[in-house]
């Protein structure tokens, strides 16, 4: 716990966005939250699955504002599931939708 892992994102215009990660799952990996830039935590996402389901997790991380230019997304480890032998995580994407108003 404590441990995490940040990455630079670039959001190519200035908007609001709806933000999902697509992770991976696996017997050895953890549960961890989500953070765009300081925005708060997601509710924890459980890496944990019997066996290997590569970008097979999909959880929505809400809407935000966000400026064209470099963003930060950090994973911060925060404990493993019961049947886990590990705190691992893995990361396939991030998607960011643009949401319009009607």
């Amino acid at each position: 716990d404590g441990d995490y892992v940040a990455y630079e994102v670039s959001v190519p215009a200035t908007g609001r966005y709806r933000a999902r990660l697509r992770y991976t799952l696996y017997n050895s990996y953890g549960i961890f939250r989500a953070v765009i830039d300081d925005a708060s935590p997601s509710q924890p996402i459980d890496g944990y699955a019997p066996d290997l389901k590569p970008g097979g997790g999909l959880v929505t991380l809400g809407e935000h504002i966000l400026s064209a230019g470099p963003h930060r997304l950090r994973l911060e480890a925060c404990g493993r599931n019961v049947d886990s032998n590990g705190q691992f995580l893995g990361v396939h994407s991030l998607l960011l939708e643009p949401i319009t108003e009607p």
